[in-house]
């Protein structure tokens, strides 16, 4: 029994703190205690070892849910867009029922957030990784327990092109006349063993996008600015019916825009 009077848990064994404090293995031959307490408790275990003295602090929980999770999951070579995903197999290997809610940051994403896991018993996380961007990315999966305790889960994925490409990098169209319709075709060969939806876009990535929609929205919003001013001052030339045409006009527009097509 330490000055403060706590006793050292059963399940606290001589051979976990020899492999981890060897210079008390002497010692603690000595001071093996056990308790039947059904609460959390602590243990300053002191050795004095010629010349100077050593304190460790050990703290066990007792009757408390804990769940057996790795420290650390890496998504690996994912491709940018698409949905990876990770199923965890998670047991409670407390002697209470495991109460939590789980934290996580874009692009990571897990499912169920909470849940309560009973003793023994096991549960599934899918956690979830999609990338908007090439790049390695790097979070905290934060497990947060009902009785104020929390632990982190390390997450790390990489996110990569995928091989798919166009047959050719440029399209020549033949000379055709005022009027007349002339078309080509061109293959996109997907050679990855994901199935990928695809739009065509004018810039390619969506900060270059992001910005072409902001410059026309501002656009859209001089121009609309500029024609109710001018309804105002010129009356004759405008009626009502112009004017809410020309609103839900930009109205289309706008919306257009915001959804990106």
């Amino acid at each position: 029994m330490s000055k403060d009077g706590s006793l050292m848990p059963s399940h606290l064994t001589k051979s976990l703190l020899e492999w981890m404090f060897p210079l008390l293995s002497s010692s603690l031959q000595k001071r093996r205690l056990t308790t039947c307490l059904t609460s959390s408790v602590s243990l300053n275990v002191k050795s004095f070892v010629s010349p100077s003295r050593l304190l460790v602090r050990v703290v066990s929980h007792l009757n408390q849910g804990l769940l057996d999770i790795s420290d650390e999951l890496v998504f690996e070579e994912c491709p940018v867009k698409l949905k990876t995903q990770k199923t965890l197999l998670v047991r409670n290997i407390g002697d209470a029922p495991a109460k939590f809610t789980i934290q996580t940051e874009h692009p990571f994403s897990v499912n169920p957030k909470n849940a309560s896991v009973e003793p023994g018993k096991s549960i599934q996380l899918n956690v979830e990784f999609i990338a908007k961007h090439i790049g390695s990315f790097h979070s905290n999966m934060i497990i947060q327990y009902d009785t104020g305790e929390s632990v982190s889960v390390k997450l790390m994925g990489i996110a990569d092109n995928i091989n798919i490409r166009l047959e050719k990098n440029h399209v020549k169209m033949d000379n055709t006349w005022n009027n007349m319709l002339n078309t080509k075709i061109v293959k996109l060969i997907n050679r990855s063993d994901k199935m990928v939806k695809f739009a065509w876009k004018l810039y390619p990535n969506e900060i270059e996008e992001e910005h072409y929609r902001q410059q026309k929205l501002l656009e859209l919003h001089t121009e609309e600015t500029t024609e109710i001013e001018a309804f105002h001052s010129r009356k004759p030339q405008y009626d009502m019916m112009d004017l809410s045409i020309f609103k839900r006009l930009y109205k289309v527009s706008v919306l257009i825009l915001e959804q990106g097509a």
